[in-house]
């Protein structure tokens, strides 16, 4: 074995593990500490300081720390999850949901973090840890998302095209289009934005993922399935540059703003990426609301990829967020536009309800994105308050594209 190129291959694993809990660590210490010390109790004059004795600093200390425990509990909610889909039998999970607290009237932003995972009889797990903190007036903001996924998938071809020439006999006697195989990875979105002036922030994001594509079913070397970029056990790692311009009145619930992000990935073996590509995302959402308690949402979204690029980071419609009704990844290919709408009707403090339509395509390239391929899909959701301040929802989409499809989930598509 040539010595030189395992050395080589040993430093980018290295940098590829290093790398995210590297920016996870500077980052919280950037955010939190300076969060910490603003938020520590005001000292006491210097007379009253010199004369008070020790143990009762000790018990401030322990009084506040019990107080900060408690009021976390307060404005953390918790959901049990038992559900049932014929892939994955009975699924049974929790999900929390913690905001800070935000002074009434004001315009602050809430730090949040949210804990959301499943498990199946199948032996099947989800498990989503992420949290964003917000320094004082966004000055800074720095975001974490933890996945750990061991799930069934179902891989359709790439195109827009609701045929792709996958025709496999199934158990029941009939054909489908997809090619069944399991989806496991661990993954982790690091990202850190200052606010440059106004409402303009720029930053950057680190993506990390270890991929693992297991119980592939054997139909699928017929069709010539495992020799596409991801199959097989792979490393990606790419840093992006990010521009954000944000004055959506609130973050979770917004009635009225704008939100317009670019971000560009790059995905190299400097980071310690087994694969080069890029993906190049620009997302657009505007919010205008013309009733009392009735809001309209607007997206348009637009992506790219370039390069040596894994099926499974080819821009791809489908899913809870992005063009609900299709299975997510169904239409998968090197460009895609979507454009949503939604509507949004405040019933009480604790319950809304929504309709949605969206009509979006992929293609092989920006210039190939013709109006004729268009696909549609609407719906309509139900919505539950989880904290009535900042309308943090529990929602439940019933859509229909491809197919029905139903979601659960926590927060908004967008």
């Amino acid at each position: 074995m040539d010595v030189g190129l395992l050395t080589v291959d040993c430093v980018k694993r290295l940098l590829a593990w290093a790398l995210p809990r590297a920016l996870s660590v500077v980052l919280f210490s950037v955010i939190c500490i300076p969060a910490g010390v603003a938020q520590s109790p005001p000292e006491t004059s210097v007379g009253s300081h010199e004369h008070s004795p020790q143990t009762d600093e000790s018990s401030q200390s322990n009084g506040s720390t019990d107080s900060y425990i408690t009021r976390f509990w307060d404005r953390t909610q918790i959901v049990p999850l038992v559900l049932y889909s014929p892939e994955t039998s009975v699924m049974m999970g929790v999900g929390t949901l913690t905001l800070s607290e935000v002074e009434e009237g004001s315009n602050e932003r809430p730090s949040s973090a949210s804990l959301f995972g499943i498990y199946t009889l199948e032996n099947q797990s989800v498990l989503v840890a992420a949290y964003e903190l917000r320094g004082k007036d966004d000055t800074h903001i720095i975001q974490q998302v933890l996945r750990h996924v061991d799930w069934p998938d179902q891989f359709y071809g790439i195109g827009n095209s609701n045929q792709k020439g996958i025709a496999i006999q199934d158990s029941s006697g009939g054909t489908r289009d997809y090619i069944k195989l399991k989806d496991a990875y661990f993954q982790i979105e690091t990202e850190y934005l200052y606010r440059l002036l106004g409402r303009i922030y720029i930053g950057a994001s680190h993506h990390f993922r270890f991929s693992q594509t297991p119980d592939i079913e054997s139909a699928a070397a017929d069709l010539g399935f495992l020799s596409t970029r991801g199959v097989g056990t792979s490393i990606w790692s790419g840093l992006a540059p990010v521009v954000l311009y944000d004055d959506r009145d609130r973050i979770v619930w917004p009635k009225a703003g704008h939100f317009i992000r670019y971000d560009s990935f790059i995905y190299s073996k400097l980071f310690g990426s087994d694969d080069r590509f890029r993906v190049h995302r620009f997302d657009m959402r505007l919010y205008r609301s013309f009733v009392q308690g009735q809001t309209l949402a607007l997206r348009g979204v637009l992506q790219r990829a370039t390069g040596e690029v894994p099926f499974q980071r080819l821009p791809a419609l489908g899913g809870p967020d992005l063009f609900r009704g299709w299975y997510i990844g169904r239409l998968r290919d090197r460009a895609l536009q979507c454009n949503q709408l939604e509507y949004r009707v405040e019933l009480t403090r604790r319950f809304a309800t929504v309709g949605f339509f969206e009509f979006a395509r992929v293609a092989p390239s920006l210039s190939t994105l013709a109006l004729d391929g268009y696909r549609g899909a609407g719906g309509a959701g139900f919505r539950y308050a989880l904290d009535q301040d900042q309308r943090a929802n529990l929602r439940l989409d019933v859509a229909y594209g491809a197919q029905f499809e139903f979601y659960f989930q926590f927060k908004e598509a967008f």
